[in-house]
């Protein structure tokens, strides 16, 4: 509207507002209420898939658009939350891949991986960036390359 130099209260403004104020515009959110979290189911957060595409809002966008906008314009009690997580969780969220399975990592141990040496701590950094789901073949072939190097149980405190 600015570029155009349409002012508040013209005709063209209003007639501009009556044709997309539905697809354009949302009431803001109450933040005192929890925003939708598009990969969250109960308590446990899950990873966004953010270059997977899905149809929302009657356009293909990326699941990033789509968790931005219903955390913009819902909250987490809202029935079109709810309905939204059915549809596309399985599409947009996963679980990342957690080479150590819930143990620490020994950070500064030498490894060969895939024909490359590396530290643990550097895996652990690109498994951690990348995209890669726990479950998947790359996830169980690094478990079982990777644990017994990498990995350890904390020591209990006696």
């Amino acid at each position: 509207f600015t570029t155009n130099v349409i002012e508040e209260g013209a005709s063209q403004c209003t007639q501009m507002q009556n044709a997309f104020s539905q697809q354009c515009c949302y009431e803001p959110m109450d933040y005192s209420t929890p925003a939708c979290s598009l990969c969250k189911r109960a308590d446990i957060w899950y990873e966004i898939n953010g270059t997977a595409e899905v149809f929302f809002d009657g356009l293909s966008r990326s699941c990033t658009d789509v968790s931005n906008s219903l955390f913009r314009k819902y909250d987490e009690q809202n029935g079109f939350c709810d309905a939204a997580r059915s549809e596309y969780f399985e599409a947009c969220c996963f679980e990342k891949c957690d080479i150590c399975q819930g143990s620490l990592l020994d950070a500064n141990v030498e490894v060969a991986y895939n024909g490359t040496a590396t530290t643990c701590l550097e895996l652990g950094v690109r498994f951690a960036a990348d995209i890669v789901q726990a479950g998947s073949e790359e996830c169980k072939a690094a478990k079982s390359a990777l644990f017994e190097p990498c990995c350890y149980q904390s020591p209990f405190d006696p």
